[in-house]
């Protein structure tokens, strides 16, 4: 039997715990995990990132040390799915060259991204917790506050940098706002001009109750937690725009504060909208065997998906249709965004792939939750465990225990636990990890001969010519243009194509301003602005050099 080739997109629980499973069947399937980073993600872990619990190093795992040699792993970009050829597109490599991969079998486990554009200022001003490097620049931000206020002599100025506003009264929002709270608390001993009455902590969330997912009296238990801790509670209210250093509540009230953190706003990545396939709230609809309907060897799992969370009964029909994609489906509940559903999802999926390659039946998914935990931070958190409800320091422990029974990799495990055990004896570690940010416009050299890129490249920045002289040429063209200092290339990011048009070679030493595409189309955004106003200061300029000269020939011609 001839193997499947096997594509995941995406590398978080859904996607790695799928390739771990399908390790086991290398006489059936060559199997190629793709994603953006080379490592995994516990996201969970990410708050006691933030407040120092853990090492940042712990919360991630190398995807080659989870995954064995039989599963190909590649760090890339995917930037395009083609359902109809069984193509996938990638962007790899520092040359950012685009590659076309087929599959018999693909996989979707893309996971979710944060998209605040719904909230004027949100997405410019607030911090998110997706990744570790949401975590690093976090930790350092709230580490820099303390820094600031404590020698501050402004009363207004040291106000705003000690308040600390979380919007989304979830799972993760508590979470981070429990664990920032007691580690601000604990770091003030090395702060002598701070007291804990000028922290101010504030939690925003839409529904009348934060952490609606859990049962009444562990909320209740949480919200009167927080409130002893001198956390705000803002229940019922939205946000209605941000600033730098305010967040505007949906009743007018005003929260002035310069850290304001989102854990709203998750939705599906841009790339799946664009497929010809059936979607709930954008997610991807799938069957009770995590196939997408209508779409003959794609799968789909994780917060990309939405799968049906109880099998069918025997007697039922098809609850959708799979001859209309484009219809918005009722259908039955799906199984919540959560690691441990989509470590159940990964299973089963990987169990129906095998299935399928085998001519046997398959096997419907059937999310049978182990409970709800979520860490208060100061060693208290509430559980549900099998419709038993802890609150306090045993469901901490809980916490605890359940997840690091959850994190992948005996080596990852045993260090969580050390930092753990160390944590108990041991104070937070304060130390600011400053993180070197790529500037948005940088110069680049080039040496004669070197090409800057090559016709077919994945676009990439934008070119302004500071020195030197480059050749610009198309496949078929007839003519060859030379671009010199004040002259540009690389616009064809700005049009929307995929692709570089033309080949960029330097013809002599040069020099260059590289300006990423994102930045430059919303510095055009803002020229577009500032433009008359910088013209009319040119004009204005070059009126008084005018003149300046004028005046000085008659001058010159009295001194003579």
């Amino acid at each position: 039997m001839q193997k499947q080739r096997v594509l995941i997109l995406g590398a978080g629980f859904g996607g790695m715990f799928t390739a771990r499973h399908l390790a086991r069947h290398s006489d059936l399937f060559d199997v190629e995990i793709i994603d953006e980073e080379n490592y995994f993600v516990f996201q969970p872990l990410l708050p006691e990132v933030v407040a120092g619990t853990i090492e940042a190093s712990d919360a991630v795992a190398p995807l080659r040390r989870l995954l064995p040699n039989s599963i190909k792993v590649r760090e890339a970009q995917v930037v395009g799915i083609d359902l109809e050829r069984r193509e996938i597109e990638v962007v790899q490599g520092m040359g950012r060259k685009l590659r076309k991969i087929g599959y018999d079998q693909l996989v979707i486990a893309m996971g979710s991204r944060v998209d605040l554009s719904r909230f004027p200022g949100l997405a410019d001003h607030a911090f998110t917790m997706k990744d570790l490097s949401d975590a690093f620049a976090l930790r350092n931000h709230l580490v820099d506050c303390l820094e600031q206020a404590d020698i501050t002599e402004e009363p207004e100025l040291k106000r705003r940098l000690l308040t600390f506003a979380v919007i989304g009264g979830g799972l993760s929002g508590v979470e981070v706002l429990g664990e920032m709270e007691h580690m601000l608390s604990s770091a003030l001993r090395f702060y002598p001009h701070i007291r804990r009455e000028e922290l101010r902590f504030a939690l925003i969330e839409y529904a009348p109750t934060i952490l609606a997912e859990m049962p009444e009296n562990l909320s209740a238990y949480a919200l009167r937690r927080l409130q002893k801790r001198g956390v705000e509670i803002y229940t019922g209210q939205g946000v209605k725009s941000a600033s730098s250093d305010t967040v505007e509540l949906s009743d007018g009230r005003l929260i002035h504060g310069m850290t304001i953190i989102a854990t709203i706003g998750n939705s599906p990545p841009p790339l799946l909208a664009e497929l010809p396939i059936a979607k709930q709230r954008g997610r991807i609809a799938t069957d009770h065997c995590l196939r997408v309907p209508g779409q003959d060897g794609v799968w789909a799992l994780g917060d990309a998906a939405a799968v049906p969370a109880e099998p069918p009964p025997a007697d039922s029909r098809p609850h959708r249709r799979a001859d209309d994609p484009k219809v918005e489906v009722p259908p039955p509940t799906a199984a919540p965004p959560t690691a441990q559903a989509a470590r159940q999802q990964a299973k089963v999926l990987a169990a129906n792939l095998v299935a399928q390659a085998r001519g046997e039946p398959m096997t419907p998914f059937h999310y049978r939750s182990k409970g709800q935990l979520a860490s208060l931070g100061g060693q208290r958190g509430i559980a549900n465990i099998l419709g038993v409800n802890i609150s306090g320091f045993p469901a901490f422990f809980l916490w605890r225990l359940l997840y690091l029974g959850m994190l992948p990799g005996a080596a990852t495990k045993t260090r969580v636990a050390v930092d753990w055990l160390l944590g108990l004896f041991l104070r937070r570690n304060l130390v600011k990890v400053v993180q070197r940010m790529e500037p948005a416009i940088f110069q680049s050299h080039y040496r004669e001969g070197d090409v800057v890129f090559r016709e077919g490249d994945a676009c990439g920045p934008f070119f302004i010519v500071m020195a030197g002289r480059f050749e610009r040429k198309s496949r078929g063209a007839d003519t060859i243009e030379i671009i010199e200092r004040g002259g540009v290339f690389g616009e064809s990011a700005l049009k929307g194509e995929k692709t570089r048009q033309s080949t960029v070679t330097a013809l002599e030493n040069g020099c260059c301003l590289v300006i990423k595409r994102d930045d430059f189309a919303l510095l055009s955004k803002g020229w577009q602005v500032l433009a008359p106003r910088m013209e009319a200061e040119w004009r204005r300029t070059a009126e008084a050099e005018e003149l300046t000269q004028r005046e000085s020939v008659p001058a010159q011609q009295n001194r003579r």
